[in-house]
């Protein structure tokens, strides 16, 4: 359902934000009705709540989300938090000010009685600042603070339990690398119940009950597994004196549950704050993201490049890829194919790809079986296997139909150097 929803927002965003504002509107009058007013079923006012779903829809919505978008695309300054800075100071300015004449003195302030819109007004923003990730002050009751409409779904702080600031300590804008992998070490994992944080305890639970994330955010004592363990690695920006990849590559951490990668997705800095000639790689355990890594070498990928970078979202669009990778859903199950995935920060673009064992045929040392790049698997199985990557791969991006996805592979990439490989194939 999130993936879904989330797939509509990058699709037809101004429906739906539009229909979501709407639903968010007519939920606060509900709740401003019954918990503030404590009017009962009875007495409730249904047209009043149609009217505020209306004006949340219809008005709120389209205009909230137009001004945002305009906000993002206009103001781009090169220094990340002078930009947030502007961004805040001209919303301010102009959309906070005519908000709320519209809501209080305008003819929308008719929607509800005077006496109740505050709390109605107040309840949309504790749920939208909750839905967007941001946070909602008793300073900022009346002011709208969304971050990126398309932001982490409401399921991120189901499954964030565990505060690691040291993840904190990504690089960010070329900083130095982390002074230390992100703890997961307090993150129970007993299904038997032992092994939870010092000095917690949770009401009613028994020592042979199964506590998930979503029974209890912080005293859980079983964690989702993913069929694989990954690792996730970040390449700083050269200093252009002669630096050696290897100094630049730094292994992050390795997970293996749905907890964990939430808690170490939301405690590193954003693909978008990256500075440019910076890299994220999401690779299985024990694979490098080089081509010359024995697992790599006779491989390829699939590569897009988003070369307006204003008009995508590629917080969004990495985090669907690495799902996908880590749910296992670009290849079938015996495929073996997909080795991790890559985002390149560039000047001009941003690229996303997907690695492969193979380019399609059979390897040295691949075996007889019919595995990825094993002798029993016919060269036409393997390529339509890598098409069949490659075509999931470009929905998970979410482009149009007639936007191409190349794959290449990493010895003719290594031989093309700074030009662009010929492409193997293509979706």
């Amino acid at each position: 359902m999130l993936r879904w929803y989330r797939m509509k927002l990058a699709t037809r965003p101004m429906l739906t934000q539009s229909v979501t504002t709407a639903i968010l509107f007519a939920t606060g009058d509900i709740m401003a009705q019954q918990a503030v007013e404590r009017k009962g079923i009875e007495k409730h006012e249904f047209v009043r709540t149609g009217r505020m779903a209306l004006y949340g829809g219809a008005i709120f919505g389209p205009a909230a989300t137009t001004w945002f978008k305009f906000l993002q695309t206009r103001i781009v300054l090169p220094n990340k938090k002078l930009e947030i800075a502007a961004r805040v100071g001209v919303d301010q300015l102009l959309f906070a000010p005519t908000n709320l004449a519209t809501g209080w003195s305008g003819p929308s302030c008719r929607l509800s009685t005077s006496h109740s819109f505050p709390s109605i007004t107040g309840f949309f923003l504790l749920m939208a600042s909750r839905f967007s990730g941001t946070v909602t002050s008793a300073t900022s009751a009346n002011q709208h603070y969304p971050t990126d409409t398309a932001s982490k779904p409401a399921i991120v702080s189901l499954l964030s339990p565990v505060p690691m600031s040291s993840a904190s300590e990504m690089p960010s804008n070329g900083d130095a690398k982390p002074a230390s992998p992100v703890d997961l070490s307090t993150i129970p994992i007993s299904p038997a119940g032992q092994d939870k944080p010092q000095g917690k305890s949770t009401a009613g639970a028994t020592g042979d009950e199964q506590i998930t994330v979503f029974h209890d955010p912080d005293n859980f004592n079983v964690k989702h597994p993913l069929m694989h363990k990954w690792t996730l690695w970040f390449t700083k920006p050269p200093t252009g004196k002669g630096d050696n990849w290897n100094e630049l590559l730094k292994e992050i951490i390795t997970f293996n549950s749905v907890e964990e990668f939430w808690g170490v997705y939301n405690n590193i800095t954003p693909t978008s704050e990256l500075a440019l000639k910076s890299d994220y790689h999401l690779f299985k355990e024990g694979v490098r993201p080089e081509w010359e890594d024995i697992q790599n070498k006779h491989g390829g990928k699939w590569s897009y490049q988003f070369k307006d970078k204003r008009s995508v979202a590629i917080d969004d669009v990495w985090l669907h890829v690495m799902l996908a990778a880590i749910g296992e859903t670009l290849e079938e199950e015996n495929d073996g194919e997909v080795m991790g995935v890559v985002v390149n920060v560039r000047k001009g673009f941003f690229r996303v790809g997907v690695w492969t064992r193979t380019i399609g045929k059979s390897i040295p040392g691949g075996g007889d079986g019919d595995v990825a790049g094993g002798k029993g698997r016919p060269t036409e199985r393997g390529q339509e296997i890598l098409k069949n990557i490659g075509r999931k791969f470009k929905e998970v991006l979410t482009i149009p139909a007639n936007e191409v996805v190349e794959f290449s592979g990493h010895t003719d990439s290594a031989h093309a150097g700074s030009t662009r490989a010929k492409a193997k194939f293509v979706v």
